[in-house]
Protein backbone atom coordinates (compact mmCIF):
# COMPACT_ATOMS: atom_id res chain seq x y z
CA UNK A 1 0.00 0.00 0.00
CA UNK A 2 2.89 2.91 1.59
CA UNK A 3 4.48 1.30 -2.32
CA UNK A 4 1.44 2.71 -4.45
CA UNK A 5 1.18 6.05 -2.75
CA UNK A 6 4.80 6.46 -2.96
CA UNK A 7 4.89 5.89 -6.81
CA UNK A 8 1.44 8.14 -7.16
CA UNK A 9 3.25 11.12 -5.26
CA UNK A 10 6.63 10.49 -7.30
CA UNK A 11 4.32 10.47 -10.57
CA UNK A 12 2.69 13.68 -9.25
CA UNK A 13 6.18 15.43 -8.83
CA UNK A 14 7.46 14.55 -12.27
CA UNK A 15 4.39 15.28 -13.89
CA UNK A 16 4.54 19.09 -12.18
CA UNK A 17 8.39 19.48 -12.77
CA UNK A 18 8.87 18.36 -16.44
CA UNK A 19 5.38 18.66 -17.82
CA UNK A 20 4.11 22.20 -16.95
CA UNK A 21 6.76 24.06 -18.54
CA UNK A 22 5.96 25.34 -22.03
CA UNK A 23 7.89 27.55 -24.78
CA UNK A 24 6.89 29.56 -27.14
CA UNK A 25 9.22 31.24 -29.66
CA UNK A 26 7.91 34.54 -31.06
CA UNK A 27 7.46 35.36 -34.40
CA UNK A 28 9.68 38.48 -36.25
CA UNK A 29 7.98 41.48 -37.33
CA UNK A 30 8.93 42.55 -40.51
CA UNK A 31 9.42 46.11 -38.86
CA UNK A 32 12.43 44.54 -37.13
CA UNK A 33 13.79 43.03 -39.74
CA UNK A 34 14.10 45.99 -41.89
CA UNK A 35 14.91 48.09 -38.86
CA UNK A 36 18.14 45.43 -38.96
CA UNK A 37 18.79 45.88 -42.55
CA UNK A 38 18.55 49.74 -42.16
CA UNK A 39 20.98 49.72 -39.41
CA UNK A 40 23.10 47.44 -41.66
CA UNK A 41 23.27 49.70 -43.88
CA UNK A 42 24.23 52.41 -41.22
CA UNK A 43 26.79 49.73 -40.08
CA UNK A 44 28.03 50.07 -43.64
CA UNK A 45 28.33 53.50 -44.33
CA UNK A 46 30.03 54.24 -40.90
CA UNK A 47 32.85 52.22 -41.72
CA UNK A 48 33.09 53.05 -45.48
CA UNK A 49 33.13 56.74 -44.62
CA UNK A 50 35.40 56.15 -41.07
CA UNK A 51 32.79 57.59 -38.83
CA UNK A 52 34.16 55.43 -35.87
CA UNK A 53 31.35 56.76 -33.22
CA UNK A 54 28.56 56.17 -35.44
CA UNK A 55 30.00 52.48 -36.49
CA UNK A 56 30.32 51.53 -33.08
CA UNK A 57 26.56 52.85 -32.18
CA UNK A 58 24.85 51.00 -35.21
CA UNK A 59 26.87 47.72 -34.25
CA UNK A 60 25.59 48.35 -30.59
CA UNK A 61 21.52 48.42 -31.64
CA UNK A 62 22.28 45.62 -34.79
CA UNK A 63 22.94 43.40 -31.56
CA UNK A 64 20.69 44.23 -29.64
CA UNK A 65 18.14 43.73 -31.86
CA UNK A 66 19.28 40.50 -33.24
CA UNK A 67 19.66 39.15 -29.51
CA UNK A 68 15.80 40.35 -29.19
CA UNK A 69 15.01 38.69 -32.33
CA UNK A 70 16.86 35.23 -31.70
CA UNK A 71 15.88 35.00 -27.68
CA UNK A 72 12.53 35.98 -27.46
CA UNK A 73 9.87 33.96 -25.79
CA UNK A 74 7.43 33.13 -24.13
CA UNK A 75 7.14 30.46 -21.04
CA UNK A 76 3.52 28.98 -19.50
CA UNK A 77 4.77 27.22 -16.14
CA UNK A 78 2.84 26.31 -13.02
CA UNK A 79 0.03 29.24 -13.71
CA UNK A 80 2.82 32.51 -14.60
CA UNK A 81 3.37 33.41 -18.34
CA UNK A 82 7.01 34.70 -18.46
CA UNK A 83 8.19 36.60 -21.28
CA UNK A 84 11.67 37.47 -22.26
CA UNK A 85 12.75 39.16 -24.76
CA UNK A 86 16.52 38.69 -25.01
CA UNK A 87 19.58 38.10 -22.75
CA UNK A 88 19.92 41.99 -22.52
CA UNK A 89 16.28 43.05 -21.18
CA UNK A 90 15.16 41.26 -17.46
CA UNK A 91 11.57 38.79 -17.60
CA UNK A 92 8.02 39.66 -17.51
CA UNK A 93 6.09 37.74 -15.26
CA UNK A 94 2.57 37.57 -15.04
CA UNK A 95 0.17 35.61 -13.78
CA UNK A 96 -2.33 33.83 -16.24
CA UNK A 97 -5.04 34.74 -13.48
CA UNK A 98 -4.69 37.91 -14.27
CA UNK A 99 -5.33 37.45 -18.19
CA UNK A 100 -9.24 38.08 -18.66
CA UNK A 101 -8.86 37.60 -22.38
CA UNK A 102 -6.92 36.77 -25.43
CA UNK A 103 -8.11 39.03 -28.69
CA UNK A 104 -6.01 37.92 -31.82
CA UNK A 105 -4.62 41.40 -34.16
CA UNK A 106 -3.32 42.14 -37.17
CA UNK A 107 -1.20 44.69 -38.19
CA UNK A 108 -0.71 46.29 -41.44
CA UNK A 109 -2.81 44.87 -44.46
CA UNK A 110 -1.30 44.52 -47.84
CA UNK A 111 -4.19 43.74 -50.68
CA UNK A 112 -6.68 43.06 -47.99
CA UNK A 113 -4.36 40.05 -46.40
CA UNK A 114 -2.82 40.89 -42.90
CA UNK A 115 0.73 41.06 -43.45
CA UNK A 116 1.20 39.45 -39.52
CA UNK A 117 -0.71 38.73 -36.83
CA UNK A 118 -0.56 38.82 -33.17
CA UNK A 119 -2.47 38.50 -30.29
CA UNK A 120 -3.48 41.38 -27.53
CA UNK A 121 -3.44 39.77 -23.87
CA UNK A 122 -6.23 41.87 -22.08
CA UNK A 123 -5.53 42.12 -18.07
CA UNK A 124 -6.92 43.05 -14.88
CA UNK A 125 -7.04 46.54 -14.53
CA UNK A 126 -7.17 47.65 -17.81
CA UNK A 127 -3.85 46.53 -18.88
CA UNK A 128 -2.72 45.43 -22.00
CA UNK A 129 0.15 43.01 -23.56
CA UNK A 130 0.95 42.36 -27.00
CA UNK A 131 2.47 38.90 -27.95
CA UNK A 132 3.83 37.25 -31.07
CA UNK A 133 4.07 33.57 -30.36
CA UNK A 134 4.98 31.46 -33.81
CA UNK A 135 1.78 28.86 -32.64
CA UNK A 136 -0.46 31.24 -31.52
CA UNK A 137 -3.56 28.64 -31.49
CA UNK A 138 -1.66 26.15 -29.56
CA UNK A 139 -0.11 29.50 -27.27
CA UNK A 140 -4.57 29.93 -26.75
CA UNK A 141 -4.90 26.42 -25.36
CA UNK A 142 -1.90 26.39 -23.38
CA UNK A 143 -2.98 29.75 -21.39
CA UNK A 144 -6.64 27.99 -21.45
CA UNK A 145 -5.53 24.90 -20.06
CA UNK A 146 -3.03 26.41 -17.05
CA UNK A 147 -6.28 28.69 -16.48
CA UNK A 148 -8.42 25.64 -16.05
CA UNK A 149 -5.91 23.31 -13.69
CA UNK A 150 -5.51 26.70 -11.75
CA UNK A 151 -9.07 26.85 -11.13
CA UNK A 152 -9.24 23.71 -10.39
CA UNK A 153 -6.79 23.87 -7.73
Amino acid sequence: MQNKDFFRNFAKIIHLNFFMIRTFHAKTPATSWTLLVVLAFVAGYAAWSKEAVMLALALVVVTIIIDRIIHTEYSIDNGTLTIRKGRFSKPHSINIGEIQRIDQASGMRIGGKPVGTFLILILSENRELTVCPKDETEFIKQIHKQRHRNENE
